[in-house]
């Protein structure tokens, strides 16, 4: 899946909606923990997969792009959620 691109209007804006984006990634890893919870982490100090693991955001400003890793298993339902969550907080107009 090719990742999602917007163009920020300003720094600021674009830190105060990342930390919303954030926030709302983590509501979906709650909502979907037995998921998270049953898969081991990237790493040896995760007890359990995140999301984080799976999602891919990059700014260079003006342009912000969010995708997953090529390698990312994440299921088609928790993207969605996911995808929605990124165009709530950045595709308002």
């Amino acid at each position: 899946m090719m990742p999602d691109c917007i163009r920020s209007t300003n720094p600021e804006d674009y830190e105060v909606q990342m930390d919303r984006f954030a926030e709302g990634l983590l509501r979906v890893q709650q909502r979907h923990y037995y998921w998270f919870e049953s898969r081991h982490g990237e790493n040896i100090t995760q007890d359990h997969d995140t999301i984080g693991n799976h999602v891919v955001i990059n700014f260079r400003y003006p342009v912000l792009t969010f995708g997953y890793w090529s390698d990312s298993q994440l299921p088609e339902n928790i993207r969605a959620e996911c995808n929605a969550c990124f165009d709530q907080i950045f595709k308002r107009s």
